[in-house]
């Protein structure tokens, strides 16, 4: 008999800062599991507010994109851009004297794009130590 593995959905959200958090997060995930993996990243480009809110380098995406597929040929990351909707609704004023960043509101925006119908949101400081297939 022959065992197929169903693909896991998970959805992160961040900038430039959460690079390790989310190779953490990709590594701890590959540990533990054996169920191929696509991780849906939001994230944009809002240098102009702060240098610092800038999506995490093409580099990095290229990196973990390595990995996940080193495991399983069918694992990759996806990369949205949200910058579009976050204008949309005129949410960066709401965040001049805020101590969250844009990026914590990122995940809300799922709803717009073209994702599966089922995705399981981890925050970027999340270990995964054991099989989500249940979890999801």
């Amino acid at each position: 008999m022959i065992h197929f593995l169903a693909m896991i959905h998970l959805l992160i959200a961040g900038n430039k800062n959460v690079g390790k958090g989310l190779l953490m997060v990709v590594l701890s995930y590959l540990s533990s599991n054996e169920s191929p993996v696509t991780i849906h990243f939001l994230t944009m480009d809002l240098h102009e507010s702060s240098p610092e809110f800038v999506p995490p380098s093409q580099a990095q995406f290229d990196f973990i994109r390595r990995l996940l597929k080193r495991k399983n040929e069918e694992s990759d990351i996806l990369v949205y851009d949200v910058k579009e909707e976050f204008l949309k609704y005129r949410w960066e004023k709401k965040f001049k004297h805020s101590s969250y960043t844009p990026y914590a509101l990122a995940r809300l925006f799922a709803d717009f794009l073209p994702l599966p119908e089922k995705v399981l949101y981890l925050d970027t400081d999340t270990f995964i130590l054991g099989d989500i297939s249940p979890l999801y």
